[in-house]
């Protein structure tokens, strides 16, 4: 997801840095214009009449717009399709009955975009360790029906342990692990745990899981090591970012090391074309990294329908 949201940017600053990627992000080509005046109207909304309401999504779901929710502030900005290139795949990827797995899932828009896909008889383990924003996810979840049917919810951050850990709950789209050494005083205490100790067998695929832990992901990863030596899950939508993999005390270089230790391949998706490609030199942000094992099933599903379509 795109994080834009900056409190220690003046409202100068802070404005004109997003007007300029909405007007130079991709979901806003052809009606760049149109996004900007949406988006300085979204600006004085926010401050004249700061008022949540449920809105539609996703065609069939409907989520609480909350103007204080920087994922809100993305879906008016970018469009419901705020990450163009992953939402694609997914759309393009992901069938009727499969189980998936979101982590890092700030206020559910991911998830509800996942249930749409994925339908009543398949399953989404949904993850969110920020107590208040994960409060928002499940408002969103059980508004749609979702919450205990096909999304369950878990209000835990992702590690190589479990227990407890500190955490940055105040940063909105980009809360995250305190850093090693962090000793601030707004980090709180909350529960960690691993994904192999968390995501049961279903019977279904496991076939994707979206990883957006701001930089815990070596971490998280290590905790999924059951699980991905068996090629599950097929695709792992993951951040490949190195200066906040670096807070963290990790960095891309050990995460790529890691993926390839464990079998995956990190490539690219073209939404021109449907199809996957290895990714170039020095690519980082959102990988699409395939099991090896995994990839000629990968393959056949992306040359067949979109489940959208």
């Amino acid at each position: 997801m795109p994080k834009i949201a900056d409190r220690k940017l003046g409202t100068v600053a802070l404005t004109r840095r997003i007007l300029g990627e909405v007007w130079r992000h991709p979901a806003n080509r052809g009606h760049r214009p149109a996004a900007i005046a949406r988006s300085l109207a979204w600006q004085v909304r926010k401050r004249v009449a700061p008022r949540r309401a449920v809105r539609p999504i996703y065609a069939t779901m409907r989520y609480w717009a909350d103007p204080e929710s920087g994922a809100t502030s993305n879906v008016v900005y970018f469009t419901e399709r705020f990450d163009p290139v992953e939402m694609a795949f997914l759309d393009r990827f992901v069938r009727s009955g499969d189980h998936v797995i979101d982590a890092g899932a700030n206020a559910g828009l991911y998830s509800l975009f996942l249930a749409t896909l994925v339908g009543g008889d398949g399953r989404i383990d949904v993850f969110e360790a920020a107590p208040a924003i994960a409060s928002k996810c499940r408002e969103n979840l059980a508004l749609n029906g979702l919450l205990g049917t096909s999304a369950h919810l878990h209000e835990v951050a992702i590690s190589d342990r479990i227990g407890e850990l500190r955490f940055r709950a105040d940063r909105d789209v980009s809360s995250h692990v305190a850093a090693p050494g962090d000793r601030d005083e707004r980090a709180v205490a909350v529960p960690c745990a691993t994904l192999d100790s968390r995501i049961p067998e279903t019977g279904r695929p496991l076939t994707v899981a979206k990883i957006d832990i701001e930089g815990a992901e070596v971490a998280g990863l290590a905790g999924f090591a059951r699980r991905m030596e068996a090629g599950e899950p097929w695709v792992l939508l993951i951040e490949v970012v190195d200066n906040t993999l670096r807070l963290q005390g990790s960095s891309a270089a050990e995460l790529r090391s890691l993926l390839d230790g464990f079998g995956y391949e990190v490539m690219s998706f073209d939404p021109a074309v449907g199809a996957l490609r290895p990714a170039t030199d020095g690519h980082e942000f959102n990988v699409v990294a395939v099991a090896r094992s995994r990839r000629a099933q990968v393959d056949e599903r992306l040359r067949g329908s979109p489940s959208g379509g």
